[in-house]
């Protein structure tokens, strides 16, 4: 009964955040391993294509919402894009050594 007053939309608008954020968090993880170690070993690429469809299938249903919730877009907008940065570096970091290989 309260939620439909109105009386819990701030701590859930905060959990929404702070669990958007420590995702984002545990993606970055991601950059740093590949940026510091330049490999990408421990990193599923099947879990992060799996990880990223279902980001933009979120987004999709976010849409077809009758009302829009922005923050929801943000939040899975966010996420889709570091899970592509993740599999973009991820292949660049891979195909390294084939480039170099190639130039000599």
């Amino acid at each position: 009964m309260s939620y439909r007053n109105g009386l819990f939309s701030g701590p859930l608008t905060f959990m929404a955040i702070l669990s958007a954020s420590l995702l984002a968090a545990g993606a970055l993880r991601h950059y740093y391993d590949i940026c510091i170690h330049r490999t990408i070993r421990g990193i599923s690429f099947l879990f992060v294509g799996i990880d990223a469809e279902g980001d933009v299938f979120s987004l999709v249903s976010v849409l077809f919402q009758p009302r829009i919730d922005f923050l929801g877009l943000i939040i899975y907008g966010t996420e889709l894009i570091l899970w592509t940065g993740v599999f973009a570096c991820g292949g660049y970091v891979f195909h390294i050594p084939y480039c170099v290989k190639i130039r000599i």
